[in-house]
């Protein structure tokens, strides 16, 4: 009988801790875009030094890694920025990385290196 007292109490606490963490007064998640531009020779985060295996996409590493840090990655978008970029490692490759996350995880995205945006443009 306590082993599913202790198991109620457990699953109402995990359930309070997510209907807070994930929702506004309003009862709708608020979330913001960032902004990163990512570079050459898989210098990024989520590539960790080495391409990414066979049958993983860029979205998947990316949601995965920073996952892994207990952000949720709402939406990821990409957009050409740059036709010409420099060789060198520590240059961007040509495209802007847009996240969306919820509105509690942007300090945390900007102290690594993201910034705010509006988001992707439309055109």
């Amino acid at each position: 009988m306590w082993k599913n007292v202790v198991a109620t109490v457990v699953i109402l606490g995990i359930a309070l801790f997510i209907a807070v963490r994930f929702s506004s007064h309003d009862g709708v998640l608020k979330t913001a875009w960032v902004s990163l531009e990512p570079t050459q020779c898989h210098s990024n985060p989520w590539e960790g030094g080495n391409a990414l295996p066979e049958g993983v996409s860029e979205i998947e590493a990316i949601k995965t890694f920073y996952g892994g840090q207990g952000i949720i990655i709402y939406d990821v978008q990409t957009k050409p920025t740059h036709e010409i970029v420099c060789m060198s490692c520590a240059c961007p490759r040509g495209d802007t990385l847009y996240i969306s996350v919820a509105v509690s995880d942007v300090q945390r995205m900007l102290s690594q290196g993201f910034s705010n945006t509006e988001g992707p443009s439309l055109q």
